[in-house]
């Protein structure tokens, strides 16, 4: 409570989300009374009510618990809170602070040595990296990642230092927010162009991130890939550079050196080239804030990944089954990729539920292209978050783009029934940052029950 004196307590709108939580769990941690809404009861909310916060489901501000309609209270709203939203709508016209949920993680950020992970991809990867390396080498960070990192068993760590990780976010530009000591960008391609209208536009955001960074004499540090005047850059060519990788026992083995010439062998049981680079990106980070190049490279081989961040659930002589939270085309590439060096001989079932009709519509022929690489789809309606349908924009569409032979548009009512039948001679991969992840475990079990059977 002390760090923060000017907050005297806070109500989230939309509690249940990933960053949300975090930020009400920083809160708990402090000492600062919160609660909150959230459209429905799910994981973190019911851990969060579970934990002795006070939650509710109705949208009305009648349902707003009293001792949280006071002026003093501090609003947090996350961006997927509609403007006509009720609660919302109160504290507004009450004239309490009202922010969103990027701003209150900027402020809170603020008095803490920040290491900001941005890019379209691999960010809650390199960011639950970065905390455990931080961790492994005994600086103790803080940290609001955006996914559940199976070290920690959490979306947020508790630090006991001035260290502190964090997401930043390029959707609605909320990482603009931030003043950040050190920031990552991994890379810049095109996406939330519902939000930007080109990727000239994103590149642009990116840019004022990486000036913010620089004006605030914070270091940047860019993929070598990535078009921006940097302090130090990662990659195969970078200043923290991947000289070779190979597998062994379960392993990339890889060979990293720092712009010191000192290289290292890091362990890392996450397959693909994107993993391999968010290694050396945490790793660079976690060199540049002072910890010892041996110790970082060593501290890979412990890290047990992120939640649905290639989620191995069954992996056998014969077959295995692999969960991703991928939803856009170069991701897809990438966790089939990652399947493919890691089981060359097995035949791909994929399983892939599309994220917003707006991202299909704008990258229809990429994601064509990279579901294709399968042996085998089943292509699930479009999961529609926020958005409203867009006429011609559908799964059915998408499907005759797709150029394997192999290839069925399912509900997921059928779905369980016809990866039981398909599943004899293919191992199998579910994809998707919509509602699929409710159907995998009873995806997981399905399917040990019916592989032992063969």
């Amino acid at each position: 409570m002390e760090q923060h004196p000017n907050i005297s307590q806070v109500y989230f709108i939309g509690i249940g989300g990933i960053g949300m939580s975090a930020l009400a769990r920083y809160c708990m941690q402090q000492n600062i009374p919160i609660a909150g809404y959230d459209k429905t009861p799910h994981l973190q909310s019911k851990k969060l009510e579970a934990d002795g916060v006070q939650l509710v489901y109705d949208a009305h501000r009648e349902s707003i618990p009293k001792n949280f309609t006071q002026k003093n209270t501090l609003v947090v709203y996350t961006p997927a809170v509609p403007k006509t939203h009720d609660q919302l709508l109160f504290f507004q016209d009450q004239g309490n602070r009202v922010i969103k949920r990027a701003q209150f993680l900027a402020e809170l950020s603020n008095s803490y040595t920040s290491f900001a992970i941005a890019g379209t991809h691999g960010k809650t990867t390199t960011s639950s990296m970065l905390a455990h390396v931080l961790q492994f080498c005994k600086q103790e960070p803080w940290a609001f990642l955006g996914g559940i990192a199976n070290n920690f068993k959490s979306n947020f760590v508790a630090g006991n230092s001035d260290k502190m990780v964090l997401e930043a976010d390029e959707f609605d530009r909320s990482f603009l927010y931030l003043k950040p000591s050190f920031c990552l960008i991994a890379n810049t391609e095109a996406d939330h162009l519902d939000i930007y209208g080109s990727e000239e536009q994103l590149m642009s955001s990116f840019n004022d991130l990486a000036q913010i960074t620089k004006e605030n004499r914070g270091k940047l540090i860019c993929h070598d890939k990535v078009q921006l005047n940097a302090d130090f850059t990662y990659g195969k060519n970078g200043d923290y550079q991947l000289v070779s990788k190979k597998y062994e026992n379960g392993y990339q083995h890889l060979t990293i050196k720092n712009p010191q010439g000192e290289s290292a062998i890091a362990r890392l049981s996450l397959p693909g080239d994107h993993n391999a680079e968010n290694a050396l990106g945490a790793a660079a980070l976690a060199h540049l804030s002072g910890c010892d190049w041996q110790e970082v490279s060593a501290s890979f081989e412990s890290f047990l990944g992120v939640y649905r961040r290639f989620d191995v659930h069954i992996n056998t002589g014969s077959h295995a089954y692999v969960d991703d939270y991928a939803h856009h085309p170069t991701e897809i590439k990438a966790a089939i990729q990652g399947f493919k060096e890691l089981r060359p001989n097995d035949q791909l079932l994929l399983v892939f539920q599309p994220h917003l009709f707006s991202r299909t519509r704008d990258f229809m022929s990429e994601f064509a292209e990279a579901l294709s690489m399968a042996d085998a789809l089943f292509l699930l309606d479009i999961y529609p978050a926020r958005e409203e349908p867009i006429e011609g924009i559908s799964s059915s569409a998408l499907l005759e783009l797709c150029s394997l032979r192999d290839k069925k548009l399912l509900s997921k009512q059928n779905l369980l029934e016809e990866i039981e039948n398909k599943s004899k001679n293919f191992s199998v991969m579910t994809l998707g940052a919509g509602d699929i992840d409710a159907l995998v475990p009873e995806i997981s079990e399905s399917l040990k029950a019916s592989w032992d059977e063969k």
